[in-house]
């Protein structure tokens, strides 16, 4: 069985040094959070792609998928711009 972790923040910020960044520090926290678990993990810090990478490889009955954070959230902030989102439960659902 394989972990899958997906850290993610809003990304806030126009300026795209600033967003390279915090992309490096997500990238080490998920590290940080991995070298506590047992098991092999993969990282993968987009939070859709996170969530898809996840939903395609559970095929077993017994196998769940948490996805923590986000939430219910309408909307994300990119770049400073307020753009839809269509939550996590529908982001999951595309990938049944």
């Amino acid at each position: 069985m394989m972990e899958v972790a997906g850290i993610t923040e809003e990304l806030k910020a126009c300026d795209p040094m600033r967003w390279v960044g915090l992309m490096n520090t997500l990238k080490a926290q998920a590290e940080e959070i991995a070298s506590h678990i047992s098991r092999e993990v993969r990282i993968i810090v987009d939070r859709e792609e996170a969530i898809k990478t996840a939903m395609s490889e559970t095929t077993d009955s017994k196998d769940a998928v948490v996805i923590a954070g986000k939430g219910a959230d309408a909307f994300q902030i990119v770049n400073g711009k307020r753009d839809n989102y269509a939550g996590d439960i529908e982001v999951a659902k595309k990938y049944l």
